[in-house]
Order: structure tokens, then sequence, then C-alpha cells
């Protein structure tokens, strides 16, 4: 592509296409992508191209969790899902989907109603820490007057539990980034 002739040249590569056409289309999606990725990662300079991954399972690029973790250093990478025991998990594996994971910078989360993936995405949302106020009675098996003694401590909660991720609304997405 004439965009690569540019090294300083920030660009947007959009390759778009139907669930139905996969699989006639593949083997040059892989093909293109391979060469795009290689292109870029070459020369070198961080940052210059952020990858959007949508359909990953579909995907039909060989060793794709592997050369992810390898361009990561170069190319940005975001990765779409809805769950994590679809095409992907059965094209990449469980291992390979935890390695694509951790290469994408950034995650999306759309419309999701599968447990595991939705405790994971909690997860990756990270905590806040609440503190809790209680009042503790030393006295309660012994005297019939209570001994109240303060207590704080923290708690840490979910910026968001899976619960309340299920229940986003279907035109609702929730967005990651970071590792």
């Amino acid at each position: 592509p004439s965009v690569l002739r540019h090294p300083t040249q920030r660009s947007v590569v959009f390759l778009i296409s139907t669930l139905e056409m996969m699989d006639t289309i593949a083997p040059t999606t892989a093909m293109t992508l391979t060469y795009l990725f290689n292109a870029l990662a070459a020369d070198g300079q961080e940052g210059r191209c952020t990858a959007i991954i949508d359909e990953c399972g579909s995907l039909n690029m060989p060793s794709l969790p592997s050369k992810l973790l390898m361009m990561r250093k170069v190319l940005r990478f975001v990765l779409i899902f809805q769950d994590l025991q679809g095409q992907a998990l059965k094209k990449h594996g469980r291992a390979g989907m935890q390695e694509i994971m951790a290469a994408c910078e950034g995650k999306l989360l759309l419309g999701s109603v599968e447990p595991e993936t939705l405790k994971m995405f909690s997860t990756l949302c990270g905590t806040r820490s609440l503190m809790k106020r209680q009042l503790n009675d030393r006295a309660v098996m012994t005297s019939a007057m209570p001994d109240l003694s303060p207590n704080l401590s923290h708690e840490g909660l979910p910026l968001i539990r899976d619960d309340e991720l299920y229940r986003l609304p279907s035109n609702k997405l929730v967005a990651s980034f970071g590792n």
C-alpha cells in the first residue's frame, strides 16, 4: 500500500467483510494483514498503526496469537469481542486466547451474556477501595453491658460488576485500555 511509503504518516486501514464472506476471502485477508503488519513492524515506529480486530475467530491468520504478542511493541491492537467461548476459542484454544488478550492494549465488550467473559471483563476494569466502618462488641458473650469499639477497614469492590455488564443495554459498550 502507498501509506507504507511515507514512514512518518499515520494511517488507518479498514478491512471490512461480512461473516458469510469470510470463508472465501479469509486466505487473502490473512495474507494482506500479515504483509501489512510485517511491513509496519519493520519500520520500527512505535504507535504508527492501531489495528482494530473484530471477529478474530474468523480471522484465518497463521499463528495469530504469537504474531500479536511479537508485534505489540510497534503496533497497537484493540480487540472487539462478545464472548470468549466462540469461534476464537475453537480456532486458537484457551492459551491462544490468553495471548491475544495480553497482546491487545484495548478491549471493547459488546453485548456479552457469557458469564466467564463478563467476570473477566469486570476484573479488567479494576477495583475501587471503599472504607468500611464497623462497631465491634467485644463483650457480647461475656457481659450484659456492651463494650463497643470502632473499626475501620478498606474493602476492594469492582468498578463494574459482571451482573451490571450483563444488564447493559445492547446499544452500549464498555472499553478497557491497558493490560
